[in-house]
């Protein structure tokens, strides 16, 4: 039996994440983490996306990403992969670093958006790696405190277009 289909919709928000093989870390320090930051900003641009909050934890990642095109599944593929290439040549290992493919649930309200930005944000605190989410330097949350605060005009364009998206949902619902 083959494995469900990925929805790939262009214009779509997912909540997307990985986890590390068995449990395992997927970083193991600063360097580590700076890199797939750096890989998923090469993502970003090479698929076209707009990635409104992501957040890298010891074992796994959170992402809220929308796909003008339909193009999750790849993006990911390369993000996944060349990660876990250089991870494990830096570390002299051999196995996988992911242990199943990605996840992603498709937002579809803005009750939804709120909440996965909440969570994504929050993802730090609740493991106890620190006190509040802009405490943590591998996730975007202090680029969305401005519109927490009601501010939207003084957050990255990203966030605006965040807000727009909200907007559109609502109109849709």
């Amino acid at each position: 039996m083959g494995r469900e289909r990925r929805l790939n919709l262009a214009g779509a928000l997912h909540h997307v994440g990985a986890e590390g093989n068995d449990g395992r870390a997927i970083v193991l320090d600063s360097v580590d983490c700076a890199r797939w930051t750096s890989l998923l900003e090469t993502a970003r641009q090479k698929h076209g996306w707009i990635v409104h909050a992501h957040c890298l934890m010891t074992t796994h990642f959170h992402l809220l990403v929308e796909t003008p095109k339909a193009n999750l599944s790849d993006g990911m593929h390369w993000l996944n992969h060349v990660y876990a290439k250089t991870f494990n040549a830096r570390h002299r290992r051999r196995n996988h670093v992911f242990g199943k493919r990605f996840w992603n649930d498709v937002i579809l309200s803005d009750e939804q958006l709120v909440a996965v930005t909440r969570y994504i944000a929050r993802n730090p605190v609740k493991a106890g790696l620190c006190e509040r989410p802009q405490d943590w330097p591998w996730s975007n949350f202090r680029d969305l405190q401005p519109l927490a605060m009601g501010h939207t005009s003084r957050a990255p364009t990203s966030v605006r277009a965040l807000v727009a998206q909200g907007r559109r949902l609502a109109a849709v619902a």
